[in-house]
């Protein structure tokens, strides 16, 4: 085919094809070749800002600019960063996604490749430096072109390019869709076109002519190579490495990704009773578990007392919750008949609104499902935080404690998961402007009206104790009189205080007091638990109004009824109806925090506990007279019975105060005006006469 060969043989040039028209060898080989051979010959500059620095003299306005232009590129890139990374957070300082599907997973490996190719800034300076500098050919084509400005111009590339990466990288781990991936990485391609745009905007002219001409030099300066083929394989090996080096990463992130290291380690979780009066004894902590369930992490009860969890259901498109159970029969009058153990996340107790998030922690309503009606009601009062105390920076653990093994380990004085309370009261009684504890409803119980915190041996030393938790506040108890087997007890089961007795704990053998501790500590909860309520706080709400200590002072208490029975197991719920008179308060006086009424005088005592062999240290109030109670809380008034005014007063039956003549002062009448008080002496004497 003549036609054909003359087409070829023209692209060609005579003199190379001469030398290396071989027999038999084909002509694609021989334009490969030639190619080869002319790159063997010239190597022409990159046309870019960098290359401007390096053929412009010092102190000459096209090196000024290029440096200028550098500075602009890497700020820009260096706000970026910052605006990226938050070191405070030692969890997951690179805001990296806590989860992505699968397609952001792929689409991130492409566009962690597309940085590399796209990013020539850090591939120039490797190839650059590794075919490094020889002074007699770059001196002898333009004398501005030292060593010095050969290293300064790779090293600013290499900056730039490696800053960049980095840049790029995060955002594409950040990238929690496609698109978003995608709108971030023509962000960063600008940042990238930097430099080529001034190097273009001087070689046309919109700077100056003296820049412009250096820009010509540029365009007109070229260096020869030698062993082109070994050089190309170097660049080649570069940009392998670097693709490898970040693929590497990326594994390593996406890896961590899935394993849920990004994700909050526990979450605090506190339901509402509304529908559910049960639901309550399934709020506490839940930690990550080991496995992952519909590719995401769940969270479990980590003292392992029952099945609950937290996981994702794919068919409803949301975070589920489960008790471990799920009605297996089910009557349209009688209700739940009978439960089956369960851990499909699709039978769920609770749910979110449909979302795609990984993150449980970014989900907003919950709703309830009715078993019976099979109809879904919006949870109120429904709290889910992160429950890391390092997620929290500085204020972790409230700032009275340190973060321990994302543990709090609180200050003396405090309390609490994060260390957010005071210490724990050590008694409690009645608030006396209030009245007694009531009969239960079926009239054969009637609280205590005095209860002190219930302690334990501590395990890691042998002359120390420690309060009994339950959901994470304090176990308060009281002997019954003449029955010192049988003792009153106050604890919390998730939202709300409740009053049982230990004799009624029947599941266990463990009812003695001695024994109760380990009970409580250990085997305790909620839905589990055999237990008659006979009487129920008002709600602690997390972050709520009433939320403002580890005890249950200052609380409004209500009688209880039956709610639901499902074999032995009886539920109780709050009868709202029925409220008691009753507030209970904490007697352990503070001057800060639990200060005493009506001018009384906290002073510290040493007491001995009744329930555990031990001493520990409370405050008592001095209280002035015409007052009376724990924190001298009520204030008499002159007409009760019993009380009178002293020295001539007389009582005024509207304000309840004595009127008193000039020469005495005081509720009732008790001080001389010419002496001074002291509140803990009889009702007429005085420290420095009597007037």
């Amino acid at each position: 085919m003549p036609a054909k060969k003359d087409q070829t043989t023209p692209l060609l040039p005579k003199e190379s094809k001469k030398k290396n028209k071989k027999k038999g060898q084909k002509v694609e080989e021989i334009i490969i070749q030639e190619k080869e051979e002319e790159l063997e010959m010239e190597n022409p500059l990159p046309e870019d800002i960098y290359s401007l620095i390096y053929t412009s003299e010092y102190h000459s306005w096209a090196f000024f600019y290029g440096l200028l232009v550098f500075g602009v590129q890497i700020t820009i890139i260096l706000m970026i960063l910052n605006d990226l990374v938050d070191l405070s957070d030692s969890n997951n300082p690179l805001q990296v996604a806590p989860g992505v599907t699968l397609e952001v997973t792929i689409a991130q490996a492409i566009s962690t490749v597309l940085a590399v190719v796209t990013q020539t800034n850090l591939l120039t300076a490797l190839s650059r430096a590794s075919e490094g500098y020889d002074p007699d050919i770059s001196l002898a084509v333009n004398p501005s072109c030292t060593w010095r400005k050969f290293t300064l111009t790779v090293r600013l590339q290499f900056l730039v390019g490696i800053l960049y990466l980095a840049d790029s990288f995060i955002l594409n781990m950040q990238s929690a869709s496609v698109l978003e991936l995608m709108m971030n990485f023509a962000a960063l391609a600008f940042i990238s076109d930097i430099q080529d745009l001034a190097f273009w905007l001087a070689h046309h002219g919109f700077l100056s002519e003296t820049i412009q001409n250096e820009t010509y030099r540029v365009e007109k300066y070229e260096i020869p190579v030698q062993h082109v083929k070994r050089k190309v394989a170097k660049k080649r090996m570069l940009f392998g490495i670097i693709c490898t080096i970040l693929l590497s990463l990326y594994s390593v992130v996406v890896h961590q990704q899935r394993s849920g290291k990004f994700l909050c380690k526990k979450i605090f979780v506190q339901f509402g009773d509304a529908y559910r009066p049960e639901l309550p004894y399934f709020s506490g902590e839940y930690v990550q578990g080991s496995h992952l369930v519909n590719g995401r992490v769940v969270y479990v009860d980590p003292k392992g007392r029952s099945k609950a969890r937290f996981a994702y259901c794919n068919k409803e498109h949301a975070w589920t919750f489960s008790g471990g159970l799920y009605p297996a029969n089910i009557d349209p009058d009688a209700g739940v008949l009978e439960f089956k153990e369960t851990s499909d996340p699709c039978e769920y107790w609770v749910k979110s609104t449909e979302t795609r998030t990984y993150d449980i922690t970014e989900t907003t309503s919950w709703m309830i499902f009715k078993f019976v009606t099979k109809e879904t009601l919006p949870l109120e009062s429904f709290t889910l935080n992160c429950n890391d105390c390092d997620s929290h920076g500085s204020t972790s653990c409230s700032g009275h404690g340190a973060c321990v093994n994302n543990q709090c380990v609180c200050n003396p004085g405090r309390s609490g998961h994060s260390c957010e309370y005071w210490k724990h009261c050590s008694n409690l009684e009645l608030d006396e402007r209030t009245l007694p504890f009531p009969y239960s409803n079926a009239g054969v119980f009637r609280p205590s009206n005095s209860y002190e915190l219930l302690l334990e041996k501590d395990a890691a030393s042998d002359n120390s104790t420690r309060p009994v938790l339950v959901y994470n506040k304090p176990v308060y108890v009281a002997e019954v009189p003449s029955q010192p087997d049988i003792l009153n007890i106050i604890l919390f089961t998730g939202r709300r205080w409740c009053i049982v007795l230990n004799v009624e704990l029947t599941d266990t053998d463990l009812q003695s007091k001695e024994n109760l501790p380990q009970y409580l500590t250990t085997n305790f909860h909620g839905w589990f638990s055999l237990f008659h309520i006979y009487f129920f706080s008002e709600p602690i709400d997390v972050g709520g109004p009433s939320d403002f200590s580890s005890n249950p002072s200052d609380l409004i208490w209500y009688r209880s009824r039956q709610w639901l029975k499902n074999g032995d197991k009886v539920f109780y719920q709050v009868d709202d109806n029925h409220p008691t008179k009753t507030v209970l308060l904490c007697s352990d006086c503070q001057s800060l925090t639990n200060d005493c009424f009506n001018g009384g005088e906290c002073r510290k005592d040493k007491h001995k506990t009744a329930i555990i062999n031990s001493s520990t240290t409370r405050g008592e109030c001095i209280c002035p007279l015409g007052t009376s109670g724990f924190l001298c809380e009520r204030d008499f008034s002159c007409y009760e019975p019993g009380v009178k005014c002293f020295n001539g007063g007389k009582c005024n039956k509207q304000t309840g105060d004595c009127s008193c003549p000039s020469t005495h002062t005081g509720r009732l009448c008790q001080y001389g005006t010419a002496c001074t008080i002291d509140p803990t002496k009889d009702a007429q004497s005085c420290i420095t006469g009597v007037a």
